[in-house]
């Protein structure tokens, strides 16, 4: 085991025994690819509380000078929920959405998640709205079972999405479409996601999901990661949101729910 890789399971070990919320998982070979599960133990529905963006700040942090993943998957760890919106009831003592500044740097982490060397991969077996979508956004490549949803609901409530669910989505499926999205709060399903652009590809069954990922997954790790870190870098230039339009997300909703 060389010395990159071991100093990563040393990290992992231990940020899987703090965190509450991702449950890390390392596989192929050389534990090239990291899997990190989504899990609110609290919540029926997985909702995406805060501790788990702080939680996914603290990894990305980690991965940014990881060298020996190459790739990086998403999935959620509830059987029918990806995550159906923000945990907006937290655990007394627990961060806020609320709070100032609280939604921009959620969109901040996502972004930062966004521009790791790593390909980030998400399977979507369940619905992702508002916050969930948001997160998936950010990801490089989105694969779903018939059982997904896609949804950003926050106009319905007179508010404004705050960690990117604007800027990201015409960048994904073209100005029209995302008006439509997010002006609707409507659910899309994954064969118009498929059909949108957004969903890499929709698969009938959940098995064959996560068969295709899986596949897909240990063929991107035999490739050295320079390579694949540069191609990345040179596609999120291309399209990616600037940092100012994530901010101005996370004072739009602050300034509405004020």
């Amino acid at each position: 085991m060389n010395r990159v890789l071991s100093l990563f399971l040393h990290f992992a070990v231990a940020m899987s025994t703090s965190f509450k919320t991702l449950a890390l998982h390392k596989d192929g070979a050389d534990g090239a690819i990291l899997t990190v599960t989504i899990k609110n133990t609290r919540s029926e529905v997985n909702v995406f509380c805060q501790e788990t963006s702080i939680e996914l700040n603290e990894l990305v942090t980690v991965l940014q000078n990881d060298t020996s993943t190459k790739v990086v998957i998403f999935k959620s760890g509830n059987p029918e929920f990806f995550s159906a919106h923000y945990d907006i009831f937290p655990t007394p003592g627990e961060p806020d959405l609320n709070t100032p500044g609280t939604a921009a740097f959620n969109g901040k982490v996502f972004l930062n998640m966004s521009n790791l060397p790593q390909p980030v991969i998400s399977m979507i077996d369940g619905p992702a709205r508002g916050i969930g979508n948001e997160f998936l956004a950010a990801c490089d490549m989105i694969f779903a079972s018939k059982n997904a949803r896609f949804s950003n609901f926050k106009a319905t409530l007179g508010l404004h999405p705050g960690a990117g669910g604007v800027a990201w989505m015409p960048l994904h499926i073209g100005r029209a479409s995302a008006m439509e999205f997010v002006f609707s709060g409507n659910d899309i399903d994954p064969k118009t996601a498929e059909e949108y652009g957004y969903v890499n590809k929709a698969f009938d069954t959940p098995e064959g999901l996560y068969d295709y990922v899986e596949k897909l997954a240990e063929r991107i790790a035999l490739f050295p990661l320079g390579g694949l870190s540069s191609i990345k870098r040179t596609v999120t230039d291309t399209i990616q949101p600037r940092p100012e339009q994530i901010a101005i997300e996370g004072a739009e909703w602050d300034r509405l729910v004020a």
